[in-house]
């Protein structure tokens, strides 16, 4: 239960962080305002959360569909980063391990093997996670947040830099900067200007 838990607010994360950068940014709303709501959210969701409606159904279980989805929507590629790929990478891993706790009563079934990269074995393996395997992969959880959020600010910023809807002057770059900082901005790692 808790490597579930882990696993889904690493995936909420990435939810969140995505439908809260269509609200604060120009340049990912335009990328992704072709994409379709279903009729349903605008009876669910805030203004502000509306972003969430294009995402579901969408697993981020995968390296491939965060790639996917952040491409998508906010119109990002999230290459030649090598941290960002290592998180990706490890956190992918978990998820097969998740899936084994929640769908199977912890037996990993021959696909979860194979994409955990483990040998074949006759007969069953389960899955059994001690206090140190889970503080590892609360590690990784937090390492794929960290790298993401800070390839998403950082090119997020490049961007806005690019489309000059920064001009480098604090007066009047504070006001459009504020929200996409407060978006990325962790207060448990707590880096950053103080006003």
């Amino acid at each position: 239960v808790l490597l579930l838990g882990l696993v889904s607010a690493t995936e909420h994360y990435f939810r969140a962080v995505l439908s809260r950068l269509l609200y604060v940014c120009p340049l990912a709303r335009r990328q992704a305002s072709s994409q379709a709501i279903p009729f349903g959210a605008f009876d669910y969701y805030s203004q502000a959360d509306m972003g969430l409606g294009l995402l579901e159904n969408t697993s981020f279980a995968t390296v491939g569909e965060v790639r996917k989805q952040t491409q998508r929507l906010a119109g990002i590629e999230l290459k030649h980063d090598p941290s960002l790929d290592v998180a990706l990478t490890e956190y992918e891993k978990l998820c097969p391990m998740r899936h084994a706790a929640v769908h199977a009563r912890g037996d990993l079934g021959h696909q979860n093997l194979r994409e955990l990269g483990l040998a074949l074995t006759p007969g069953r393996l389960g899955l059994k996670v001690k206090f140190t395997g889970f503080q590892l992969a609360a590690a990784v959880c937090q390492n794929v947040v960290r790298a993401y959020n800070r390839i998403l600010y950082r090119r997020t910023v490049e961007r806005w830099l690019g489309d000059k809807l920064l001009k480098a002057k604090w007066e009047e770059d504070r006001v459009v900067f504020r929200p996409l900082f407060q978006l990325f901005y962790s207060r448990h790692d707590s880096e950053g200007p103080t006003k």
